[in-house]
């Protein structure tokens, strides 16, 4: 089969991890930014949120028991491939058959290098390093604010709407002022060839569900580290004559601005999604199928991020003045999620602790226990959390809320998805947060953390329950 010429639109910095870059980058800049360099653009993290996706998309029509599970495993296995056992399923003991292994239908190749910034340079190198296509070839421009101000200025001093872009970052992107991972600035082409197996069944089902994942991806999500704060948004464009094969959907539909009506729109892919389904000879939900309830009576919590009815909240925002540019907008997610740890709901934020630090984690650095009526509400929006406090003239008391299970510590990503995107009189921002099962039966949260250079004893705390997830995140919105 032909290849379908695909272009991402990188319209928030895409910061990667692992990409191969040449020369040094283990020391700093002496100061200087440093210029972009040319790297080869790693599908795998491209075909790891497509997944991701699939999955939720599907998902909102399989049942939730083991027997949903296969099946939303055995669609996936049709359109990504498995490429191990471990991926494929670990075999039962006893169970001598071959590995289940399978490749992927959808193949991706990118078409050439992608401009990066390398880490460990001063933030301020974002305003400097996106290249844009110059009108009629292939060429780059430099730009910055003087020309559209759409790098991305990271000053702590720039607080506009309570918020600084180093908040969202946080400890894993930002270190010492420094950004310490690279990044794919605003205005970025990834171009990218992708194909169907050729010997592949059902590949119109297949070209399916790949457009319906490329169009969930674009219109909540992003790539890269920190896609669930408002990195690594892209934009997708079809810019081939030659289509991928589909029946029930078009890429046309991708290239549809991403600011129009998601929730409307998201009902119109769940339902060709369905179609797919159907073709495809899988049991799904019907149309109308009651709700399956918990013990309060509310919707089942699914087992992973889906959109499932009743389980999941989506919204925009649309500021009183939207952002101008790439920086701005950033700036404002931030003071909104700044305010809303502080203060319980998104706002300025103008208060520089949040509740949990103020009632349990900065008494608890001074030595007092939290009570076992205290409850961490900011757990919510993921864990582990760290927090740190400033020490004049030492090190910082630093404190960690971790979950663990069974002795062994484990990870929540947020359930909540934040999207700024363009619009025609500026920057909105998009919100989805899943209310999938947050924490399994039997998890609690352990603090630990050091106080004037020294270790504090661990101290455990109650997990929030399900019913403390739901109703926090529903204070986003």
């Amino acid at each position: 089969m032909t290849w379908t010429d695909i272009t991402l639109t990188v319209q928030t910095p895409m910061f990667l991890g692992g990409v191969d870059l040449p020369g040094d980058v283990t020391t700093p800049s002496g100061g200087r930014p440093r210029p972009p360099t040319k790297v080869v653009f790693p599908v795998p993290s491209l075909r790891g949120a497509l997944r991701y996706w699939l999955r939720a998309l599907v998902g909102a029509h399989l049942p939730p028991s083991r027997e949903g599970l296969l099946t939303l495993a055995d669609v996936e296995r049709r359109v990504f491939g498995t490429a191990s056992r471990e991926e494929g399923g670990t075999p039962t003991p006893g169970d001598r058959s071959p590995a289940r292994r399978s490749p992927s239908t959808v193949i991706i190749r990118s078409r050439e290098l992608v401009p990066f910034v390398r880490p460990y340079g001063p933030a301020s190198q974002l305003d400097d390093a996106q290249e844009e296509e110059t009108p009629g070839g292939r060429g780059t421009r430099r730009t910055g604010r003087g020309q559209g101000g759409r790098g991305g200025n990271y000053k702590d001093k720039d607080r506009e709407a309570g918020g600084t872009v180093t908040y969202l970052l946080g400890q894993g992107l930002f270190q010492d002022k420094k950004l310490v991972v690279g990044h794919v600035p605003a205005g970025c082409k990834i171009r990218l060839a992708v194909r169907l197996d050729g010997h592949a069944d059902d590949q119109s089902a297949v070209g399916d569900l790949l457009i319906a994942s490329l169009w969930a991806l674009a219109t909540f999500g992003g790539l890269g580290q920190r896609a669930r704060r408002g990195f690594g948004t892209v934009a997708v464009k079809v810019d081939d004559v030659v289509d991928l094969p589909a029946r029930r959907f078009s890429t046309i539909f991708l290239s549809k601005p991403v600011e129009e009506d998601a929730a409307a729109k998201l009902r119109l892919v769940l339902g060709g999604v369905r179609l797919v389904l159907a073709d495809l000879g899988v049991e799904h939900l019907p149309v109308g199928a009651p709700r399956l309830l918990d013990g309060s009576g509310g919707p089942l919590p699914p087992d992973y991020p889906c959109f499932r009815p009743g389980r999941y909240l989506l919204a925009d925002d649309v500021p009183e003045r939207p952002a101008r540019d790439v920086d701005a907008a950033l700036r404002y997610v931030a003071g909104q999620l700044r305010g809303f740890r502080a203060n319980g709901e998104p706002s300025a934020a103008d208060q520089p602790r949040s509740q949990d630090y103020v009632e349990v984690i900065g008494p608890w650095l001074d030595g007092t226990l939290p009570s076992p009526e205290q409850a961490l509400d900011n757990s919510a929006l993921g864990l582990p959390t760290g927090y740190a406090r400033p020490v004049s003239g030492g090190k910082p008391d630093t404190a960690m809320v971790s979950p663990r299970l069974d002795g062994a510590e484990i990870r929540r990503a947020s359930p909540l998805w934040l999207r700024p995107y363009p619009s025609g009189d500026g920057w909105h921002l998009r919100s989805l947060a899943f209310l999938d099962r947050f924490l399994p039966d039997g998890a609690t949260l352990v603090l630990t953390g050091e106080r004037a250079g020294q270790s504090i004893d661990p101290h455990v705390m109650p997990a929030p329950t399900q019913a403390d997830v739901d109703s926090r995140l529903r204070e986003w919105f």
